[in-house]
C-alpha cells in the first residue's frame, strides 16, 4: 500500500494502514521520534555546520516489536515553492543508513553536517528512510525517487505485505541564543505513584504472566502525570526578541484510551515539590483484559520548540473487574 507525506509535529512520518484511530492508540509500526545528538555534546540537539551528529529513530508497534530492517539517506534539502522538504545533495557517509535489529534495537544513524558553502542558505538538514518489520525495505531506486520529490508515494517495503513505515526528520541548525539542549523527563506517575508500572519485556507476547503488580479495570480513568526537569524549557532570543520555549507531549499506548492525543507544558505549567514541571492526563482502561493479565504498553516522547527531545517506555499489566 502507497502511502504520501504527513506530517507529525518535527518528525514526518506515515505508515501502512489507514485509520481513524486517535493519534494516540498505537495499532502498528511508526517511528514516533527522531532525537539529534551532536557527538562529543550529545544534550545539544541542534549542530553546526562541520559537526558530527547522531540520530535515533524511536520505532514502536502494537504489542512486542518485530524486527527491523531501515534505509535511509541523509540530505541538503532543495528549496520549493511549497516548502515541501525534499532532497538536493545527499550527505555521505552515512554510517548505520542501511541496517537491521531486533525489538529493542532502534535504528541510529550518523553522519556529519556540511560546512557552510555546501548548505547555501538552508537552516536544516533532512534524514529520509523507510523501516520495515520482518522483511526489506523499499529498493533504493525507488526510495532516491520519492525523497528527490519525482514521487509523492512509496511502498516503505519490498514486500507490500509487510508492515513498514516513511519518516522524514529535520536536524535543525543552530540559529538563536542560547544554544538548545534536550529536554529531560523526570518521571511518569500512575495515579500519583512510580509503582504499578510493570517491566515492558520488549519480546513478551501480551499476555505477561505472572503479572505481579497488576491492576484491576476501573471504571474510572486513571491519572497519569509527566514531569520534566525545570530547564528543559530553554528560551531564547530571535530576531532581537527573547521567545518563550514550550514543550509537546505525546502520549502513546496500545491499548486503553487518552483524553487528548498531545499536551504542552510551558513556564506557566504546575510545579511538583521538587521544582519540576508536569502535566496531568486522563487515561481509560481497555474494555477487555485476559484473566491472566493483558500487558499494555506506553511510550512517552516530549520535544521542544527547537527540536530537542526525550522519550520513555512504561507498561501496566491489566486484569478485569474482580468478579463479587
Amino acid at each position: 500500500m502507497t502511502r504520501s507525506l504527513c506530517l507529525f509535529g518535527l518528525l514526518f512520518a506515515c505508515a501502512c494502514g489507514e485509520s481513524l484511530d486517535p493519534a494516540s492508540l498505537v495499532t502498528s509500526l511508526r517511528a514516533v521520534a527522531a532525537r539529534v545528538e551532536v557527538e562529543g555534546d550529545p544534550d545539544r540537539p541542534n549542530p553546526l555546520p562541520g559537526e558530527v551528529v547522531t540520530v535515533t529513530i524511536r520505532v514502536i508497534d502494537q504489542g512486542p516489536r518485530p524486527d527491523i530492517q531501515w534505509r535511509f539517506i541523509a540530505c541538503v534539502p532543495q528549496a520549493t515553492l511549497f516548502n515541501v522538504p525534499i532532497c538536493g545533495t545527499i550527505i555521505e557517509p552515512c554510517d548505520n543508513c542501511e541496517g537491521e535489529g531486533g525489538p529493542e534495537v532502534d535504528p541510529v544513524i550518523r553522519f556529519q553536517i556540511p560546512d557552510e558553502s555546501e548548505l547555501g542558505d538552508q537552516t536544516q538538514v533532512l534524514l529520509q528512510g523507510a523501516i520495515c518489520a520482518n522483511g526489506a525495505p523499499a529498493p533504493l531506486e525507488e526510495f532516491l525517487a520519492f525523497a528527490a520529490g519525482e514521487t509523492d508515494q512509496l511502498n516503505p517495503c519490498e514486500n507490500p505485505a509487510n508492515e513498514g513505515t516513511v519518516l522524514i526528520a529535520p536536524a535543525v541548525l543552530q540559529q538563536f541564543d542560547p544554544p538548545n539542549r534536550q529536554p529531560q523527563i523526570v518521571d511518569v506517575l500512575y495515579n500519583g505513584a512510580s509503582g504499578g508500572w510493570v517491566e515492558p519485556n520488549p519480546a513478551a507476547d501480551a499476555p505477561i504472566s505472572p503479572c505481579d503488580g497488576g491492576l484491576s479495570i476501573g471504571a474510572m480513568p486513571a491519572i497519569i502525570r509527566l514531569s520534566v526537569t525545570p530547564d528543559s524549557l530553554v528560551p531564547f532570543v530571535a530576531d532581537d526578541e527573547e521567545q518563550d520555549d514550550e514543550i509537546q507531549v505525546s502520549w502513546l499506548g496500545d491499548a486503553g484510551e487518552f483524553d487528548r492525543s498531545f499536551s504542552f507544558i510551558d513556564e506557566s505549567s504546575p510545579v511538583d515539590g521538587d521544582g519540576n514541571l508536569f502535566v496531568d492526563i486522563d487515561w481509560a482502561f481497555p474494555m477487555s483484559a485476559s484473566d491472566s493479565g493483558t500487558l499494555v504498553r506506553f511510550n512517552f516522547v516530549v520535544r521542544n520548540t527547537r527540536g530537542g527531545q526525550d522519550w520513555t517506555e512504561r507498561a501496566l499489566c491489566v486484569f478485569p473487574p474482580a468478579t463479587p
